[in-house]
C-alpha cells in the first residue's frame, strides 16, 4: 500500500500544475531563517482591489492556463515559487489569480467569472501580469519571456506604491 501511496505523490508533484493550483486555493506559508512570510492570492480582481486599498499596494493579477500552458508553467517554476518574487509580491502587491485550467476542476461560476475578466483587460496570451494601481487603472502589463524572479521583480520594481 504504502508503495502506491508513494507513487502517486511521485505522479502527482510531477505534474508542473501545482503551484498556480495551490496559490488559488490555500494560504501558503513559507518559513525562512528567522522570518515567516505568508502569502495568500484571491481568484476575484474586486475583492483584491478592496484589499490593495487596505493595504496601500497595487494589484498585480496573473492570468495564468496553469494546466496546459508551457509557458505559465515556466514562469511558475522560474518565478511564482521563487522565494525572491515571494517576498517581493507580499510587501508590495496584492495577487489575483485569474486561471483558466483545461482539466483541473474549476466552479462554472469562477470560470465565467474569469472569461469575463479576459474580455475586460483584453488578454491575448498567456502569461499575462496586469499590475492596476488601487483604483482600478492599468499601470503595466507583462507577459513572461525568461530570465527567472529577479530579472522580473526589477521589471515590477518601477510600479510599486511609493
Amino acid at each position: 500500500m504504502n508503495r502506491y501511496i508513494c507513487k502517486f505523490l511521485r505522479q502527482l508533484t510531477s505534474h508542473k500544475v501545482l503551484v498556480p493550483l495551490l496559490l488559488a486555493l490555500v494560504t501558503q506559508s513559507v518559513i525562512g531563517e528567522n522570518e515567516s512570510i505568508i502569502y495568500s492570492w484571491t481568484t476575484n480582481i474586486e475583492r483584491g482591489l478592496s484589499k490593495a486599498e487596505k493595504e496601500d499596494k497595487h494589484l498585480l493579477i496573473y492570468f495564468a492556463g496553469s494546466d496546459w500552458c508551457p509557458h505559465c508553467q515556466r514562469f511558475d517554476e522560474e518565478v511564482i515559487s521563487a522565494p525572491t518574487f515571494q517576498r517581493f509580491l507580499d510587501a508590495n502587491f496584492v495577487p489575483v489569480l485569474i486561471d483558466f485550467p483545461r482539466t483541473l476542476p474549476i466552479k462554472k461560476r469562477q470560470m465565467a467569472y474569469n472569461e469575463r475578466k479576459l474580455t475586460q483587460y483584453n488578454i491575448r496570451g498567456f502569461p499575462t501580469v496586469v499590475l492596476l494601481d488601487m483604483s482600478g487603472e492599468e499601470i503595466y502589463r507583462t507577459g513572461y519571456g525568461g530570465g527567472g524572479a529577479n530579472r522580473f521583480v526589477s521589471q515590477l520594481a518601477k510600479y510599486i506604491p511609493e
